[in-house]
């Protein structure tokens, strides 16, 4: 196993001055606060698995790098090159990375190949041992809410245009090996080969960044990027995050999220999530999807005509259940009638099952008629408030944090410093509520607790008031105060319970 940091030296002080870097040091540093709320140590563990326990020790402790990558996110540092510099430099970026001033820094490179050591399953490993942390410290709820959103890649588009073959010469010349294909760049015989995205040869990838993709956000025209999706719940902290190619479909990106994850008791997402297989997988899970119908599903006429979904066919109004014909070349199923069972029926002019060929609908759109009735509800209505504040406040904060446009390059790299951005995103949200606690209060009898207006009687009968004889408060491996039903009691029962940000 590591050896843990030597964290008395750090603070022991320096011999020709007689003093430690912590006093000069102001208290209120955003560093100094993290150090004094947040044991690093039991999230650091995952990294021990990519050390060998006999077989020498590290250079540098894979802690002090993973202090160092924190700070880089905190600050929007965009290199490690000049992460390097600042940490030479910077007395409490020194502090918390543990290098007193007569430890010269590590080299840039040495981050890079402690990325490549440990890999992206490492630090998805720190985000979990984090998010356990919270779960048991019970910040987390069972209503989240998931997004997606565009990261632009640190590796240049200038240079990269078509090619210059035509359609039907590149089509010729080209090899496509992976959804990708591989053809000249011009004309001439010795024209160097590149990797397009495309089968016609318009959209070339960078060849120093090959996973990115050439994608289109809301505004602005098409750039090579990267997907991250975030599933957060509803104080606002990241409980996974996943990485894909910017092709992904978003509802796929998402199901293979959700699949490495309990299931939650419930799910706000946007229309790019509002997919039958997407919404059936949730339903089997045991989550509650509020997700907004697509434009024109299910189809109008399925309702007022009294077309009734059963566990396999679609039923007409008049009881007879329509024949089904599934076309996966399409993804859809047409339904129709049989002639000589709807001769005589007083509908028969204008049933669409009736017509020559029958009627054709989307294989998802059971599940979308299912999601009507819920959508309907005031439940529905107050998540996808919520969502629009919690999701898109989130991926604006990653954004600050430096996930707007990243100079890591690979899939996995692109991984980790999403990863990262989540466990600072998180580390932040953590200290905010942590200050925000009530102070701890003595226990009171239980005859000053008895309320006084309606308001407080509303208040009790949503918790029970007991008072309770042990101790007001314990603390937990981060360090956080444990309330006691006491506090608790006499927080709602004076009125002075802060809400928890969201």
């Amino acid at each position: 196993m590591l050896e843990p940091l030597d964290y008395a030296r750090r603070d022991q002080g320096m011999m020709y001055l007689g003093r430690s870097l912590r006093d000069f040091l102001p208290e209120d540093h955003l560093l100094l606060q993290l150090e004094a709320a947040i044991d690093l140590r039991p999230l650091v563990a995952p990294l021990k698995d990519a050390y060998c326990p006999d077989n020498g020790r590290p250079g540098v402790h894979p802690e002090i790098l993973v202090r160092a990558l924190l700070i880089s996110r905190l600050y929007g540092i965009p290199s490690f090159r000049q992460l390097c510099r600042d940490l030479s430099y910077n007395l409490a970026y020194r502090y918390f990375c543990h290098l007193p001033l007569d430890q010269a820094v590590f080299d840039h490179s040495t981050i890079t190949r402690f990325l490549d050591r440990v890999g992206r399953e490492a630090f998805d490993g720190l985000c979990q041992e984090l998010t356990a942390l919270l779960a048991r410290q019970d910040f987390l709820t069972e209503d989240t809410y998931l997004d997606s959103t565009l990261v632009a890649v640190g590796a240049s588009a200038d240079g990269l245009g078509p090619t210059r073959l035509s359609a039907e010469s590149f089509a010729e010349a080209v090899v496509e090996a992976n959804g990708l294909f591989l053809g000249p760049s011009g004309p001439e015989p010795d024209a160097p080969v590149a990797v397009y995205q495309d089968h016609r040869g318009r959209l070339p990838l960078a060849a120093r960044d090959p996973d990115a993709r050439w994608a289109k956000g809301a505004r602005g025209p098409a750039f090579l990027a990267y997907k991250v999706s975030a599933l957060t719940e509803d104080h606002g902290f990241i409980v996974g995050q996943r990485v894909d190619h910017a092709t992904v479909v978003d509802h796929q990106a998402g199901e293979a999220l959700l699949s490495g994850l309990p299931p939650p008791r419930t799910l706000a997402a946007d229309k790019a999530y509002s997919a039958g297989a997407f919404r059936a997988a949730l339903r089997q899970r045991g989550t509650t999807a509020y997700i907004p119908l697509p434009h024109g599903h299910p189809p109008a006429f399925l309702h007022p005509q009294g077309f009734v979904y059963g566990p396999f066919t679609l039923t007409c109004p008049e009881g007879l259940p329509l024949q089904a014909r599934h076309r996966l070349d399409k993804d859809t199923v047409r339904y129709r009638a049989r002639r000589q069972e709807c001769r005589g029926c007083p509908r028969v002019e204008s049933c669409p099952a009736a017509r020559r060929g029958g009627f054709e609908l989307g294989a998802d759109t059971r599940e979308l008629v299912r999601a009507q009735a819920v959508n309907g509800t005031a439940a529905y209505r107050r998540a996808q408030r919520r969502r629009r504040a919690v999701a898109e406040g989130v991926f604006a904060h990653l954004k600050a944090l430096g996930m707007r446009r990243v100079k890591l390059r690979g899939l996995a790299r692109m991984a980790i410093a999403a990863a990262l951005a989540a466990l600072a995103h998180n580390l932040l949200k953590l200290l905010k509520l942590k200050r925000e606690r009530p102070q701890p209060v003595e226990a009171l009898s239980a005859a000053s607790l008895t309320p006084t207006c309606r308001h407080q009687r509303r208040r009790r009968s949503r918790c029970q008031r007991t008072p309770a004889a042990q101790p007001a408060f314990s603390t937990d491996p981060l360090g956080f105060p444990l309330p006691a039903p006491a506090a608790l009691l006499f927080a709602a029962a004076v009125g002075t319970t802060r809400r928890t940000p969201a």
